[in-house]
């Protein structure tokens, strides 16, 4: 959610400023885009979220694999333990502390290198993102780009048209493209951008 934070932060930052205004304040033609909107609908937001999926789809059947090998063992000790002998109970205690070792480092690890390639794809997407509002907005003649906004008129609000375009560019249908153009105002932020999104699936302390 961080990651997401900052890219919309920037998106509507670098929106404002790439815009030169070329008349008087009163001139002005503002734009706006629900840069959240984009974020979630764009075809590479969900082709990077399938390829981070993909990419994590092994790792993390593993953790679920050493989850569920760690609970197995707990449930026989909390079950067996007390008819154990000694010696037999105290080397399935250090079995339960090595795997519960074994797993949080293996969490940790995935965490590390899960949110370092998901950083890399929102950078990929955001540059293309920034882009696409820029020539949008150049076209069809505005002066100004805001990210956000309380309100505004479906002539100032060129989402949809941000939307297209990165469908075009990112080689996705275009089938909901009509329904997009009827919801595209700015109020509510919607769901996570798809590549923010961890991969699904797994249980317990899983990322």
């Amino acid at each position: 959610m961080k990651n997401l934070k900052l890219i919309r932060t920037v998106l509507m930052a670098a929106a404002v400023l790439s815009m030169t205004p070329a008349a008087g304040a009163e001139d002005l033609k503002i734009g706006v885009v629900n840069v959240i909107k984009v974020l979630d609908g764009s075809p590479q937001a969900q082709k990077a979220s399938k390829a981070l999926e993909r990419e994590f789809s092994t790792r993390q059947k593993d953790l679920t694999g050493m989850q569920k090998s760690l609970k197995d063992m707990q449930d026989k000790f909390s079950k067996d333990g007390a008819t154990m002998a000694d010696t037999e109970a105290q080397q399935m205690e250090r079995d339960i502390t090595t795997k519960q070792r074994d797993l949080r480092r293996a969490q940790d690890e995935y965490r590390e290198d899960f949110n370092l390639r998901r950083s890399e794809e929102l950078g990929k997407m955001q540059k293309e993102i920034i882009q696409t509002i820029q020539a949008v907005a150049k076209e069809q003649g505005f002066d100004l780009v805001l990210g956000d906004a309380l309100y505004a008129s479906s002539k100032a609000d060129i989402t949809a048209a941000v939307l297209d375009r990165l469908r075009k560019t990112g080689g996705a249908d275009t089938d909901s493209a009509a329904e997009d153009k009827k919801s595209s105002g700015t109020s509510g932020a919607g769901n996570a951008a798809a590549a923010a999104r961890k991969p699904g699936g797994a249980a317990g302390d899983l990322p």
